[in-house]
């Protein structure tokens, strides 16, 4: 049952490490983003990663201050909505300064950062900036 917004719940952006014991930290902007990718296509959202407790971020290699650990990230797939289609979408909502496109897994990366914005694209584990080439290649 959701329990942070009409579609969320806070098993959706809790970290899954399975030792911090599911720790959550969740910016209600980035669930409001969330909610408006959700409300447009009318499609069930699925979380892929949320929150990462910083045992967890630092497990994965992450950055220090990483945007997943700060509550202001989040990896996700729409039901039966390609990825690209999603990017394009979310390029849209003003709250989105992150944004990358992951082809291969069919997924959805987006941010809520007060830095500058970034786009990119994952092509294998090189994360590549957004360029025209790009934006062509992935029907961006």
């Amino acid at each position: 049952m959701p329990d942070i917004s009409e579609h969320f719940s806070k098993r959706d952006f809790a970290c899954r490490c399975g030792i911090c014991r599911n720790e959550l930290k969740v910016s209600l902007t980035l669930v409001g983003v969330l909610e408006l990718i959700r409300m447009h296509f009318n499609k069930r959202l699925d979380i892929m990663v949320g929150h990462h407790c910083e045992e967890e971020n630092a497990r994965l290699g992450g950055v220090k201050k990483s945007y997943h650990v700060l509550g202001k990230a989040a990896r996700f797939t729409v039901q039966d909505i390609p990825a690209e289609e999603v990017f394009r979408f979310a390029e849209r909502i003003p709250q989105v300064q992150g944004l990358g496109l992951d082809p291969l897994k069919k997924q959805v990366y987006l941010d809520i950062r007060d830095k500058a914005p970034a786009k990119w694209v994952w092509e294998g584990s090189r994360e590549l900036e957004l360029t025209p080439q790009l934006r062509e290649k992935y029907h961006l």
